[in-house]
């Protein structure tokens, strides 16, 4: 009997932490305050309805393929505009948790939003996918994210077979480019 009365105890901390929780989500709402999602949530947020300048942009997220080995999972590039981290080639789940792999300088910021304007990365298609995903056993994908500074976000991604068919024109050269900023600087 003790036990259940432990566990009820548990659950009703959680309901009202829930409770509290989603109080303070409604008056940040009503506010203009919206919080940040993290980078593992951002799916979550709701889709920007119109086109947003390159300077509101607060988060990107590019889940790359691992061709190599695809037990590895995807490799990520994690850039949060705001507080000016990136995170490369970790685990989604882990960040914020752990060091960003470099911090960017205002210059460093600013050098990274020219690379989504020269590579027109905001113009690209929603979705590349030429194949129904259901009917692919064993596939490739990848996947952009952008947050914006009202919390919506612009997805760009593909699914298929063969990685060259499901990818804007000028992805292998946009990727190499932001890889190669951010090796640059892990020196």
């Amino acid at each position: 009997m003790k036990i259940y009365k432990i566990v009820l105890f548990i659950c009703c901390c959680i309901l009202l932490y829930g409770c509290s929780n989603t109080e303070n989500i409604d008056k940040n709402k009503e506010s203009g305050i919206m919080e940040s999602y993290g980078f593992s949530d951002l799916t979550r947020a709701p889709k920007s309805e119109t086109s947003q300048p390159i300077e509101k942009i607060t988060k990107l997220l590019f889940s790359l393929p691992n061709e190599i080995n695809t037990e590895l999972g995807p490799k990520v590039i994690a850039i949060d505009m705001e507080n000016k981290e990136v995170y490369y080639d970790v685990d989604i789940r882990k960040i914020h948790r752990i060091d960003p792999t470099i911090a960017l300088s205002d210059d460093d910021a600013t050098e990274l939003l020219g690379l989504i304007k020269k590579y027109n990365i905001l113009d690209w298609k929603e979705d590349y996918s030429i194949q129904n995903s259901e009917d692919i056993l064993d596939g490739i994908g990848w996947a952009l994210i952008i947050e914006y500074q009202d919390r919506t976000i612009q997805t760009h991604g593909g699914y298929g077979v063969y990685l060259k068919d499901i990818i804007p024109e000028n992805y292998d050269e946009t990727i190499s480019e932001f890889e190669t900023f951010i090796e640059s600087r892990m020196k």
